[in-house]
This record gives structure tokens, C-alpha cells and sequence, in this order.
């Protein structure tokens, strides 16, 4: 039996463009009068009650891509009431709620203009004649049984599990939010099995028509913190498999890299010629995208060797305590209770841990994220050498790929801090730009952490993965061409696969200058914080000395800055006077919460002013209140001087 998909370019959200996109992708395949004139309803002359399932994991903006896009259900809501049919929107987000969830995702405001009421999936019925292949009894809301067709309208998203998240896996979501971690825990670390459960959903839902979100979609850490990737694409077709299946085709990666069509075909599902309308899959592949860590290898060892290695053979979760913003929804989640709150903060069982991931897609901070076990980046090493596209995983769009590292010098005067913000200039968003631009493919950039506004840097460190061979030295001297005058990039070498520059920093270096005399300087205005008054530099130095050590450094972060944990280790900090009145803080440690040194040297000031005394220095520090400390230092005075691994 064949089946149809059609493939249409859509090159942004413009509500006249997807609406146009939406409904030529629809008539390509028979045009919606086939797919919403369904029904015990519609038979009776009625209008068919059709459900619209967009995939909603929890609340994030739009232009986030964690959430299919309110331009697209609003064309949906309109399509379908044109062709004589009533909408709801329905599903069961991980988190939050389904109204709350729409409401941050833009779909609520899109429903209220457009008078959609909402369902929310909170009755849970067992089909009275479709069973699953593994679990006999699966239990499905009530509100899909009921609704005369169901539209599914998935987004395009790499998942840490099941490795893409598109038309079978959007359905999970119509299994109401309590019962899903209860499905991880019966399919346990199979991901066959847990795949098996996806498809039988499928069947017993089977929806009419299924619509993929691939305006813009997102790559790396899916399904809920990776980054957003310019796709261009709209899909359609009556077969989600179908689509699933296309999607590898347009990624260049084998079928059955997906577990849910590798069931389906193992099952004799999906096996049919696939016919292609609109845009052919040739002229529409995607070029990079960058796929999550691979989930597992076995080699063929017996069961009893690979459970005492399954850390090695298994990727698993990771919390980066610099981007953990203590909220515990991940550990409210887990399915294994596998994740604990210790007093060091949030801690993973890895022997529990079932490898069902639950714990990254519900991480709104993106402070989860996937790591391969050695034996895992041993197998990515070894197909790098060979060339091989059986893990594309370990390869991104079936391409070899390079680790660049880059230390770059900049003066961030003109900048509104290291990371990308939406029309506003960075450091990051205009590197990407140049090195995009360079490299012929679209570039991510990842800094060993953040700057402020207005902070400069001598020594920030960053990586970045390209399919180009361009030689080391040309990179640099072109990138520098490219660049405007007040960045430089210092160093380019080519790294081991594995290398993050967040993630493998092992401490930081800052250093703060301070112009202390009565002349302000016409040279050093951008890089002093100038102050005319004598500062007693003795009392100053007595203080610094509380400093060293591991505390918690509450007192000196901005307030309402999320981090799983304020403490941080200083290993050295120090005062050393220079020429004609400029004084130089240099501060080293682990970690640094936000706005922590200009806050430092805020309050050592006002000691060298004697507005508080050196002695009270530890009390303000052990106090853990903003308030107790002084004002925050001007941001021209810092200086990311070096970032140690």
C-alpha cells in the first residue's frame, strides 16, 4: 500500500504564509473535506468535533521551538472550520498544566481570538477494542476517543531517547500527564520497548491527518533545551510514520535510526513506497543538524556484564550546576525516582536511573543535558576513523564533524553581554554571524560561560562543531577580517570531540581595574571604574582574605538570579597596585554566580572608603543577604582574564 507525504517550504511564521503553506500541503495530499468529514457526527449531517493535538511539553515561547507554533495552529483552526468542522486543542504537557502551558507557548492567545475552547486530557479510559503488543491495557484520554477526527500537530525535535520526536511520538500526549512516567517505568531501559508503547498509541489513536511543525525546529539537546535550527518545511500526510519516516530521508540518516520506525518495520509497518508531492526530498535536505548523543551500545555482552557496565555502555543525564535553577520538576518527574535532593543539591542514582530521560525534556533551564559513556565515545571515535553513518548520532547529518575551539579577546563596550538576545548586539550572536558566514553552514557557538554588558575579556573561551576543512590558521586570519576591530580571536586549534568549553572548565580568572586618583583618564574611561577619593588599599587587602576558600556567596549575586547552588571555591584573590594611581583585583575560582565580582569589588570599595570596616567583611559574606554588601561595581572595570581546564 503506498502512501503520501507532501513537503512544502515555508520560510517563516507570517500568519498569510503558513496559511498558505498549511493548506497546499493539505491539498496535496486530497484536501481537508477527506480527512475532517469523518464520523458518527458528520454521517448524521453534524458538524465532526476534530481535535487539534499540537505538541505542547511545556510552556516556552515560540521562537524557543520547544512547542509547535501558535501560526500554525491558528491556520489549523481556520482550515478546519472552513470545511464545516468544530476544533478544540487538546494535550497533556509534562508540566504545568495545558492552559498555563498555552498560555506561555502563544496558543492561548491565538485560541481566545479565534474562540478554541481547550481540553485538558485528565480522563484516562481503557479502548474497548484495540490492545498493544507489549501492555495489553493502555490507557488513553477519554476527549481523543471521543472527538470524530483527530489533526496530530507535531514539531520537529531531536529527543534524547528516542532520537527524534515527530508524528508517532507527539501522540504520547495523549496519554494524561500523571500516567506517562508510569509507561517509562514499564518499558524500563528498553527503548524498544518503550518505542513499541509509542506505535500501539498510534494505533489505537490514528489520527486523520498529522502536520509537521519544521518552520523552524530544534537540533542538540531536544526535546526541551536544545537550539532553535531554520528548518523552512511544512509536512502533511494521513500516515504519521510516513512523515517520520521521510524525515530521516531529508536528514540523510538510515530509517531505523528512529526506534519508533525501526519497530514499525520490524512489525511490517511502514514498509510501502513512500510518494513524495510538492517539493522533491532531494532539492529539500537539510545540510546540519545536530542530533543528541547516542543512546547505548551492547557489543553482544551478556546481560550480567552489561548491567555492571552500564555506565559506560549507556549515555545519561548530567546536570550543569552553573545553568540549574533548583526548581526539582525533574526529580518531581522521574519515573524511577532515580534523582534526589541531597545536601549538595540534586544528585542521580545511576544504577536506578532507567535512561528514559524525563528529567532533560522537562528541564526548562536546559541545565540537563545527555552524556555518552567511555565506551560510547569509543565507538565515536572509532566510526569518525571510519567514516561510518551507523551512529549519526556521534556524526551530524551523517557528516564528519569538527571540534574548534577559539580564545577570543573583546572589548564589550558596544555589546550587550556574551549571549544572544534578540536584536540586540553580542559578543556571541555576531561571532555566529561571521563564522556562519565563513564556514558556509550555520555555526552554534558555545562560551565557557557569560558576560555582562559592557565586560570585556582577554582570554573567553568557546567552541564550535563544522563539517569545513578549512585549515586552522585560515580560520583565524578570516574570521579576524570579518570581525569588527573591537573583537580578536587569539587562538584557534582544533580539540578532541568531546571538548565543551562550559562544561570542562575547571576554574576562572577575573580581574577588575580601578583608576585611584583625582584625574580621570581620557584613554582608560572605558576600562576604569574612576574613583577620586584615596582608598585605604591595607584594609582592603585585610578583608580580601575572607574570601578564599569555598562559602556561599548569596550575599554577592544579583538578587533573583537562578542557580542550583551559591556556593562557589575561591582559590586566590589579591590587590596589586600599578603606575600613576590604577589599582588591579584578581580573583580566581570555580565558578562565579552573577554580577558576584563587580559585587565583591562594590563592597571592598566602600571599606577603602571606610564606610564599612574590613572586620565586618565576613559577617557580610557568611550574612548570605544582598542588602548586608555594598553597591555593585560599574561593569567597563571587568575583565575575563583566562579560563583554566
Amino acid at each position: 500500500m503506498e502512501s503520501s507525504v507532501s513537503i512544502v517550504k515555508c520560510k517563516d511564521y507570517d500568519e498569510e504564509k503558513v496559511l498558505s503553506a498549511l493548506q497546499r500541503a493539505i491539498d496535496l495530499i486530497g484536501g481537508i473535506q477527506a480527512f475532517v468529514n469523518k464520523g458518527s457526527r458528520a454521517r448524521l449531517g453534524a458538524k465532526p468535533r476534530v481535535l487539534l493535538k499540537p505538541n505542547l511539553l511545556y510552556g516556552k515561547s515560540p521562537e524557543k521551538a520547544v512547542t509547535t507554533h501558535p501560526s500554525v495552529v491558528r491556520g489549523m483552526i481556520q482550515i478546519v472550520r472552513e470545511a464545516g468542522g468544530i476544533p478544540v486543542i487538546g494535550d497533556s504537557p509534562s508540566m504545568g498544566g495545558l492552559i498555563r502551558a498555552a498560555e506561555k507557548a502563544g496558543i492561548k492567545t491565538v485560541a481566545d481570538e479565534m474562540k478554541c475552547p481547550f481540553v485538558e486530557f485528565n480522563r484516562p479510559i481503557l479502548p474497548s477494542k484495540v490492545e498493544g503488543k507489549i501492555f495489553k491495557q493502555l490507557e488513553i484520554d477519554q476527549a481523543v476517543l471521543d472527538a470524530d477526527v483527530v489533526i496530530n500537530l507535531p514539531k520537529w525535535k531531536t529527543h534524547a531517547q528516542m532520537v527524534l520526536t515527530l508524528g508517532v511520538k507527539n501522540l504520547f500526549g495523549c496519554v494524561p500527564g500523571p500516567r506517562k512516567p508510569l509507561w517509562h517505568l514499564r518499558a524500563g531501559e528498553s527503548r524498544k520497548a518503550f518505542a513499541q508503547i509509542l506505535l500501539d498509541i498510534y494505533r489505537v489513536v490514528q489520527p486523520s491527518l498529522t502536520i509537521l511543525d519544521g518552520v523552524v525546529g530544534m537540533e542538540g539537546n531536544g526535546p526541551g533545551s536544545g537550539d532553535p535550527i531554520p528548518l523552512g518545511l511544512i509536512l502533511a500526510s494521513k500516515n504519521a510514520l510516513s512523515i517520520d519516516l521521510v524525515v530521516c530521508d531529508l536528514l540523510g540518516i538510515p530509517r531505523k535510526s528512529v526506534p519508533t520506525n525501526q519497530v514499525a518495520l520490524e512489525d511490517g509497518i511502514g514498509g510501502h513506497s513512500i510518494e513524495v508531492l510538492g517539493e522533491s526530498v532531494e532539492t529539500s535536505k537539510i545540510s546540519r543538524f545536530a542530533l543528541p548523543p547516542p543512546f547505548a551500545v551492547t557489543w553482544n555482552l551478556p546481560g550480567f556484564v552489561r548491567k555492571a557496565l552500564k555506565n559506560a555502555l549507556t549515555s545519561k543525564p548530567w546536570i550543569d550546576d552553573q545553568l540549574c535553577e533548583d526548581c526539582e520538576h525533574c526529580a518531581e518527574i522521574c519515573p524511577a525516582k532515580a534523582l534526589k535532593k541531597t545536601s549538595e543539591g540534586l544528585a542521580f542514582d545511576y544504577g536506578e536511573c532507567i535512561r528514559c530521560f524525563c528529567c532533560q525534556e522537562v528541564c526548562s533551564s536546559g541545565a540537563i543535558s545527555i552524556k555518552p559513556g567511555w565506551a560510547l565515545k569509543i565507538v565515536g571515535r572509532r566510526q569518525k576513523a571510519e567514516k561510518s553513518d551507523v551512529a549519526p548520532s556521534l556524526i551530524e547529518g551523517g557528516e564528519l564533524m569538527r571540534n574548534i575551539k577559539l580564545i577570543i579577546e573583546y572589548d564589550g563596550t558596544n555589546y550587550q553581554g556574551w549571549q544572544i538576545q534578540p536584536k540586540r548586539p553580542t559578543i556571541q550572536g555576531m561571532l555566529e554571524e561571521k563564522l556562519s558566514r565563513l564556514m558556509g553552514e550555520r555555526i552554534r557557538l558555545t562560551g565557557s560561560g557569560r558576560t555582562d554588558s559592557g565586560v570585556h575579556a582577554f582570554g573567553q573561551v568557546a567552541h564550535f562543531k563544522t563539517q569545513s576543512q578549512m585549515d586552522i590558521r585560515t580560520i583565524q586570519r578570516a574570521l579576524n577580517n570579518l570581525l569588527p576591530p573591537d573583537i580578536v580571536i587569539q587562538e584557534v586549534e582544533e580539540v578532541d570531540e568531546s571538548f565543551h568549553a562550559r562544561r570542562h572548565s575547571k576554574s576562572k580568572v577575573y580581574e577588575y581595574r580601578i583608576l585611584n586618583r583625582n584625574l580621570r583618564s581620557a584613554f582608560h574611561r572605558g576600562y576604569v571604574w574612576h574613583i577620586p577619593q584615596k582608598l585605604n588599599l591595607m584594609e582592603m587587602e585585610k578583608a580580601t582574605q575572607s574570601l578564599i576558600g569555598e562559602h556561599d556567596f548569596s550575599a554577592f549575586r544579583t538578587v533573583g538570579s537562578p542557580t542550583r547552588t551559591t556556593v562557589r571555591r575561591v582559590t586566590r584573590a589579591e590587590w596589586k597596585r600599578g603606575r600613576d594611581g590604577l589599582i588591579r583585583f584578581e580573583i580566581e575560582a570555580n565558578g562565579f554566580l552573577k554580577q558576584m565580582v563587580r559585587s565583591i569589588v562594590g563592597t571592598l570599595v566602600e571599606i577603602g572608603r571606610g564606610k564599612i570596616r574590613a572586620a565586618d567583611f565576613r559577617n557580610i559574606l557568611n550574612s548570605k543577604d544582598r542588602k548586608e554588601a555594598g553597591p555593585t561595581a560599574p561593569a567597563q572595570g571587568l575583565f575575563l582574564k583566562e579560563v583554566k581546564y
